[in-house]
């Protein structure tokens, strides 16, 4: 049986995800996948990159078992993993370099938050979901000043046609800016 919905959230450490992707599948109904954990669980990794703290994910397709699902909200930061099925819908999670730099400070040390700040200001996650899935279905959300009922919100919106997609920010050269002010912060440079 074909997925009737499938939502995929992405994005950085410490955007948001896991706090969106749990509260929509409690609203939805759905059944909530932390890949890295879903992954892991299957024995689906060759193991951990110690020095990124990330994991090293096997070749093949991970979705057969996973497309058996009615309902699914699959977080990530490995959407190119996914590119074995079709998402209703691509959420993007975003935060000023600053903010996140204040979310993962006490998580993490200065190369494993300024590896997450880059590829957040980079846009590697939208980048990634754009060429894993279209440009058609994504949506960012920059999660910097927003509440979880206002991301609910706007994805339900998004769901229902009532906002069209996709939906890109245009952050500009000042989220550069601030990450270069951060790697100096962090490496100790003035």
């Amino acid at each position: 049986m074909e997925c009737r919905r499938i939502i995929v959230v992405t994005g950085s450490v410490g955007a948001g995800k896991t706090t969106l992707s749990r509260e929509l599948a409690r609203i939805l109904r759905c059944r909530y996948i932390n890949l890295g954990d879903y992954l892991i669980s299957r024995g689906l990794t060759a193991g951990i990159d110690r020095r990124r703290k990330s994991i090293i994910v096997k070749e093949g397709n991970i979705m057969d078992e996973l497309k058996k699902e009615d309902c699914l909200i699959i977080e990530t930061i490995y959407p190119n993993l996914l590119s074995g099925i079709s998402p209703d819908l691509v959420i993007v999670l975003k935060c000023d370099p600053e903010e996140l730099y204040r979310r993962l400070k006490d998580r993490y040390d200065a190369e494993k938050i300024i590896e997450n700040v880059e590829a957040d200001v980079i846009d590697t996650f939208t980048i990634e979901s754009i060429n894993t899935f279209g440009d058609d279905k994504i949506m960012e959300i920059d999660t910097t000043n927003t509440t979880l009922e206002d991301e609910v919100k706007l994805v339900l919106s998004a769901l229902n046609g009532s906002v069209k997609l996709p939906i890109f920010l245009n952050r500009g050269l000042d989220i550069y800016i601030k990450l270069n002010s951060i790697r100096r912060m962090l490496l100790g440079h003035s």
